[in-house]
């Protein structure tokens, strides 16, 4: 197991990450000394909800009481309307300020346990508990929470302050592969945007990620992590005059757009890097050697379920869309591991023939 310690927003908190962690949770809930009283919320399947019994009864153990709160997926998804029914549930329990709230599901419901957290009564006790890849490497190191308000996603967004994540990779074993893979997307951005040796590692990795090697799978996570902290602070210092998107993340909206939130961000940041980073290749601003390693790689990641529901009319309309109004950001096209560039002199048809190129493939 290994600790990191998480300094964001001049907050400071733990994050542990290991291997089959989750029964002593409650050991270290009452080493902090909090109130033997906790709610926890969670939004997992039936089909996983054994985990939610071993929290409880873990706590039950060291005699700490639990409120369960089950979201249905719709509820996880609503985001402000839930946040509204659970705080009415709060206040059923009689739910008092220096007791506190526990996560145990991906980031939907870590968001609205953050919002919640920090909303009622002015802040309470918040300890995570992510059980997807995107949530262990994404959500418990992201300085904000954002909720969705109706069809609109991220429409709130706020500091979200926890006092503690308990990261257990094993938890991923009952992961549905769409789930990984978009978790894996947000690791391959990471890996690609800070060069510390973790590109490479993903290439010699690969394999062994996809077997969930759990030995293998600590080490993604905790240097996915790393990567994250790192660019939160990097991003934190920029100045934010210009409209900027991040390496595979301007195609990757616009696959959202197109498909109308039927696919998960990080498998579409996924197909976004590969558009752009082909982009980049034809342009000659990324290396060709470079390039070669960072498609094979891309190569051995299954996009099946995702590119069937491309629809690549749909796609190139959302493009002309935005360039024939001149909505034009600026992307971070890469020159190397670690070194990116930003670019704002392209063309539409540098878009569509990538992707004509990409989908043929």
């Amino acid at each position: 197991m290994v600790n990191l310690k998480v300094e964001l927003g001049g907050k400071t908190y733990p994050l542990y990450i290991g291997i089959d962690i989750l029964t002593k949770f409650a050991e270290i809930y009452q080493l902090y000394g909090y109130k033997p009283r906790a709610v926890l919320i969670t939004n997992l399947s039936p089909e996983e909800n054994n985990y939610f019994d071993i929290v409880v009864e873990i706590f039950n153990k060291q005699n700490v009481k639990i409120i369960p709160i089950c979201l249905t997926a719709q509820q996880a998804a609503d985001g402000l309307t839930t946040v509204q029914q659970v705080a009415l549930q709060l206040v059923k329990h009689q739910f008092q300020p220096d007791e506190t709230i526990i996560s145990l599901g991906g980031s939907q419901v870590g968001n609205i346990c953050a919002f919640i957290a920090q909303m009622i009564y002015g802040g309470v006790p918040y300890f995570q508990i992510p059980t997807t890849l995107t949530a262990q490497v994404v959500q418990s190191v992201e300085p904000m929470c954002h909720l969705n308000a109706g069809s609109t996603i991220n429409l709130f967004s706020i500091n979200s302050e926890r006092n503690l994540v308990w990261s257990d990779v094993a938890l991923l074993k009952s992961l549905p592969e769409k789930n990984f893979i978009s978790g894996l997307g947000y690791i391959v951005q990471y890996a690609c945007l800070i060069n510390n040796g973790f590109f490479e590692f993903l290439e010699n990795n690969l394999k062994e990620i996809f077997k969930l090697n759990l030995e293998v799978m600590e080490e993604t996570v905790f240097r996915g992590c790393q990567c994250k902290i790192n660019l939160s602070r990097q991003y934190s210092t920029e100045q934010k005059i210009q409209k900027r998107q991040g390496f595979g993340e301007f195609i990757a909206s616009v696959l959202i757009e197109s498909t109308q939130n039927k696919v998960k961000f990080g498998e579409a940041l996924l197909f976004g890097m590969l558009i752009e980073g082909l982009i980049a290749f034809r342009c000659g601003i990324f290396d060709g050697p470079l390039f070669e390693r960072f498609y094979q790689l891309l190569k051995q990641i299954p996009l099946y379920h995702f590119i069937n529901q491309i629809d690549k009319n749909q796609v190139i309309a959302c493009l002309t869309n935005i360039i024939s109004r001149h909505d034009l950001f600026s992307i971070s096209l890469p020159q190397e591991f670690g070194k990116f560039t930003s670019y704002t002199e392209y063309k539409l048809s540098d878009f569509t023939s990538a992707l004509e190129l990409v989908l043929t493939n």
